[in-house]
């Protein structure tokens, strides 16, 4: 087929214009306002950067060169207002981040989850009733929680730990008041008119002379109520309630001794040392315990010294048991050992009424305890004279056989005070010298008698 002339002709021109075009230098970027124009590209709006993609800093967004290449360098946010600022970086590279303020909180009404900084602007929701028909409504709600109420009513305080509380409200109008906590006497130096709960923090004025050159100078004084004496005088008790007033005095030294009242004689057995009055409440006699309902009555007592024990209490006694009962008074063979009495791990040897080793291994049987019949707490048979004593008393027994004897004295709390070891002659009694302090003992006798410890008990009171 071939070509017309004409239409070859035309190509040609035109292939010639396009090569002369470009190697006169023509702007081939479709976005500049000269689009195959001759010259440099020309821009609407002109963006100033590195153009060179073999820069570290190319801007490929950049229309203009703006001569800010950089082909070597640590690249980064070069900003110090940016939350990643990098001072170790020489190169912006664009990447520098700022903070976004806004309410962080996603419970808020006005949460924004682009903010990187709370700024305290987040929103909450106010439920209440928003009808402005209804009577409890709410002009500051947010929410509607269906609580609006219509009709008739009471209106009060419905809180019921407010002060002025009201059971009988059905609307709480707002009204409810709180307790403050403060001093309520106006007379007070630090009364609070704020307070509607008096919490006893009144501080009140305290009247005197407030002259330290003055014989009556009064250092605790608040108030100086003109008082104030100088000079000579007279100085003593100046209060008539006082044991030692001097009705002379004209100047009080602060001397006053008031009355306490007790026995003042050394000698009673109530004595109180303490006491400047005598109120005839001295007792003198035997002490012990006159309840008959206790187990440690004493019918010779002739006045109660609080001693009374009532009933047993059971329990292990033995304070090397890992059972023991440090309140028990009546043992029962209760007592659990590591090791028992006799040296047996696990063992079932225990300390009998007479604090023998017995049971278990040892061979031994319990002692009996025959100075009381119904053992532990009846009237003991052993005879001791004289009783009240000053220490110095003889002791005997039912059918006193000769031999020696054991003999231990008890506390009123069941602490061994004392231990002595006897010879006995047949039939005659046994003086013991008692060294201990006044008060009332548990004596205990110990004969060994037919692989048996025979327990004899008594009591003996002190009083030198």
């Amino acid at each position: 087929m071939m070509i017309p002339f004409r239409t070859l002709f035309t190509i040609l021109i035109g292939l010639l214009l396009v090569t002369q075009s470009f190697a006169q230098g023509i702007c081939n970027d479709p976005t500049a306002i000269n689009f195959m124009q001759p010259g440099p590209c020309i821009y609407a709006n002109p963006i100033a950067g590195c153009t060179d993609p073999s820069a570290l800093n190319f801007n490929p967004a950049a229309t203009i060169d703006d001569g800010s290449c950089v082909y070597s360098g640590t690249p980064g946010c070069t900003d110090p207002a940016a939350l990643n600022y990098n001072p170790s970086a020489t190169l912006d590279d664009g990447s520098c981040q700022y903070a976004v303020y806004g309410c962080t909180d996603p419970n808020a009404l006005n949460y924004n989850p682009s903010a990187t900084n709370d700024d305290g602007t987040c929103q909450y929701p106010i439920y209440g009733c928003t009808d402005p028909s209804a009577l409890n409504y709410n002009p500051s709600a947010t929410f509607d929680d269906g609580s609006c109420q219509y009709g008739g009513g009471i209106w009060g305080c419905t809180d019921p730990s407010a002060l002025n509380y009201n059971p009988a409200a059905t609307y709480d109008d707002g009204s409810c008041q709180y307790p403050l906590y403060g001093c309520t006497d106006a007379s007070a130096l630090n009364y609070n008119p704020s307070a509607n709960v008096d919490d006893g923090s009144c501080q009140y004025p305290i009247y005197g002379c407030m002259d330290p050159i003055a014989i009556n100078y009064n250092p605790s004084a608040t108030n100086d109520d003109g008082s104030c004496q100088y000079g000579g005088g007279t100085f003593g008790c100046t209060d008539p309630t006082a044991i030692n007033y001097n009705s002379s005095a004209n100047y009080d030294d602060g001397s006053c001794i008031y009355a306490i009242y007790g026995c003042t004689d050394p000698s009673a057995i109530n004595y109180y040392p303490d006491a400047n009055v005598d109120d005839g409440s001295c007792q003198y006699g035997i002490p012990g315990c006159m309840d008959p309902f206790a187990i440690n009555y004493d019918p010779n007592a002739s006045y109660d010294d609080g001693s009374c024990i009532y009933g047993p209490i059971p329990g292990c006694m033995d304070v090397n048991a890992i059972n023991y009962n440090p309140s028990a008074n009546l043992s029962d063979n209760s007592c659990i050992y590591t090791v028992d009495c006799n040296g047996d791990s696990l063992g079932t040897a225990y300390l009998d009424d007479c604090q023998i080793c017995v049971g278990g291994n040892t061979g031994q049987l319990p002692c009996i305890p025959i100075g009381m019949p119904n053992h532990p707490f009846r009237k003991a048979v052993l005879e001791i004279y004289p009783n009240p004593s000053n220490g110095l008393v003889w002791v005997q027994w039912p059918q006193m056989e000769a031999g020696n004897v054991e003999i231990r004295l008890l506390d009123l709390v069941g602490k061994e005070v004392l231990q002595l070891n006897k010879e006995v002659k047949k039939g005659l009694p046994l003086q013991l010298d008692l060294s201990l302090e006044n008060g009332i003992y548990q004596v205990q006798i110990f004969i060994q008698n037919n692989h048996q410890k025979l327990l004899y008990l008594g009591k003996a009171v002190l009083k030198k």
